[in-house]
């Protein structure tokens, strides 16, 4: 039986333990390969994608694009990893996500981060109040909600928890 939890709360900025199970995964997979928008300091991947420009892709401040270009990649055969703030994650790729991620049965891992009201200081538009729902209807869709420190370098890899095996 492995315990995943001890009682003892991570120390590290959820950004810290998001950059480092990245770079992780996309260390260990050569098929992975993360794609970002204009967030890479907000996720803690900016050091690491300098280092790896063929690995790690700055696609801007246009999500859906980088969801076309997440199933163009997995349509090839690679496991894209996207991310962005909640709202943007979801609303503005919902329909690329939707067609050429669940519809056409392409493997794309999706990141939201700041959830909810977290983002409070850059207001309501930075607040993702449906992204779950959203997701939740995607064909072949797992939505993990993470909740603390602990979980994203359990939760957060291509495949879906069961493909995460042990943590950081």
């Amino acid at each position: 039986m492995k315990i995943a939890y001890t009682g003892e709360m991570d120390k590290r900025l959820c950004k810290e333990v998001l950059g480092a199970t990245i770079e992780k995964i996309v260390t260990e997979d050569e098929n992975t390969i993360y794609l970002d928008a204009d967030l890479m300091s907000c996720s803690g991947t900016l050091k690491w994608a300098k280092q790896h420009p063929d690995r790690a892709i700055d696609c801007g401040i246009a999500e859906g694009n980088m969801a076309g270009v997440a199933a163009g990649l997995a349509v090839a055969g690679y496991r894209p990893i996207i991310h962005s703030f909640g709202p943007f994650a979801s609303r503005r790729c919902y329909d690329q996500i939707f067609l050429s991620g669940g519809y056409g049965k392409n493997d794309i891992t999706v990141i939201g981060t700041d959830p909810g009201v977290t983002a409070a200081m850059n207001g309501g538009t930075h607040m993702p109040f449906e992204d779950v729902a959203l997701y939740s209807v995607l064909p072949g869709s797992t939505v993990i909600d993470v909740s603390v420190r602990l979980s994203p370098g359990d939760q957060v890899h291509p495949g879906g928890p069961q493909a995460a095996g042990p943590g950081l």
